[in-house]
C-alpha cells in the first residue's frame, strides 16, 4: 500500500524494483523507501538507486531501457520499452566468440546450431516492448559473423554476399532470425 499513498506504481522483480511517480514526488519517494528498508534491516544499493525522469533520460530495469517518447503520428507520449544497449553489446560479443577465427575447423551446422541458441533465448527475452530495430540490428550483425566465418574457413577474401546471400543463410544453413515485426495477436472468441 506504500506506492498508493504516495500515488505511484511499484514494479518488482526479486531484489529489483522501479518506483514510477508523476513529477516532483521523487525525493518524498525515496526518503519513505529508506525509511521502510531501514524498519526491515535491508541496506538499498546508493549505486543504483537514483531519481530519472523518463522523459528526458529514460532508465534501465531487467535489462531494458525505458523511456518515454512521442509518437510522430499521435503526438501522445507512450513508454516506449527496447533492450539496453548494453545488452545488444553482450549478444554481440557472445556472438563473436561462437563466431572466432579459431573456431574455423568446426562443423557449419554446429555454429549455426550455437547461434541459434543465442538468438532465440536472446529474443525471446527481449520480445517485449519495441525491440524491432534493435532484433533488425542483431539479425544483420549475425549475418555478417556468419558469412565472415564461412569466408575465412574457405579461405576467401571479400564480405561473402556472392557465396553466402541472405536466403541461404536461413534457408540452407538454417540460421535463425529475430522477428523484426510487431506479432499480431488474434482474439479467440
Amino acid at each position: 500500500g506504500h506506492a498508493r499513498k504516495i500515488g505511484g506504481e511499484f514494479v518488482s522483480y526479486a531484489d529489483d524494483f522501479v518506483i514510477m511517480l508523476r513529477p516532483g514526488r521523487g525525493l518524498q519517494a525515496l526518503a519513505a523507501l529508506r525509511s521502510i528498508c531501514e524498519r526491515l534491516s535491508l541496506t538499498l544499493n546508493e549505486e543504483k538507486t537514483r531519481l530519472a525522469d523518463a522523459v528526458r533520460e529514460g532508465f534501465q530495469f531487467l535489462g531494458f531501457a525505458v523511456r518515454k517518447v512521442r509518437n510522430p503520428k499521435t503526438g501522445k507520449q507512450y513508454p516506449r520499452v527496447t533492450p539496453a544497449p548494453k545488452n545488444e553489446q553482450k549478444v554481440r560479443d557472445t556472438l563473436r566468440k561462437i563466431t572466432h577465427r579459431k573456431r574455423g575447423g568446426r562443423p557449419v551446422d554446429r555454429i549455426v546450431t550455437e547461434m541459434n541458441q543465442v538468438l532465440r533465448g536472446w529474443g525471446g527475452y527481449f520480445l517485449f516492448g519495441n525491440p524491432q530495430m534493435s532484433m533488425a540490428r542483431i539479425n544483420h550483425f549475425a549475418e555478417q559473423r556468419l558469412r565472415k566465418w564461412l569466408m575465412r574457413r574457405r579461405q576467401k577474401r571479400g564480405p561473402g554476399y556472392k557465396h553466402y546471400p541472405t536466403r541461404r543463410l536461413y534457408g540452407e544453413l538454417g540460421l535463425y532470425r529475430l522477428p523484426t515485426a510487431r506479432p499480431i495477436y488474434t482474439a479467440n472468441a
